[in-house]
């Protein structure tokens, strides 16, 4: 979903002489999407229920105007070095439950 700032880079470059398939390359979106920015009067906004974490498009036209869009938590990156030593322990603490404390060796 686009906003602000590619409506305003829309306006900006078709306003001085580009074509609206130019406009759609430079920014790398169709010409429709072109076509529906440039057909917007104000930039599109989006206002966030701050209970349900979903927003809702505040202007718009067309048949998604006004849907629901959930919003994701931001992912942060897991302390992959502690995780690989706890997955490591308890398929070791596995292991040794299923051998009955006696490593097997295979070959």
């Amino acid at each position: 979903m686009y906003g602000e700032a590619e409506w305003r880079r829309a306006r900006r470059l078709y306003g001085s002489g580009n074509s609206k398939s130019a406009v759609a390359r430079r920014l790398g979106m169709s010409r429709t999407t072109v076509a529906r920015l440039l057909s917007l009067p104000a930039p599109p906004r989006r206002t966030q229920d701050s209970d349900t974490g979903v927003q809702r498009k505040g202007s718009g036209s067309g048949r998604n105007a006004g849907r629901r869009v959930t919003v994701l938590p931001p992912i942060t990156k897991p302390a992959s070095a502690e995780r690989a030593e706890r997955v490591v322990g308890a398929l070791a603490a596995l292991l040794a439950q299923m051998d009955g404390g006696t490593a097997r060796k295979h070959g």
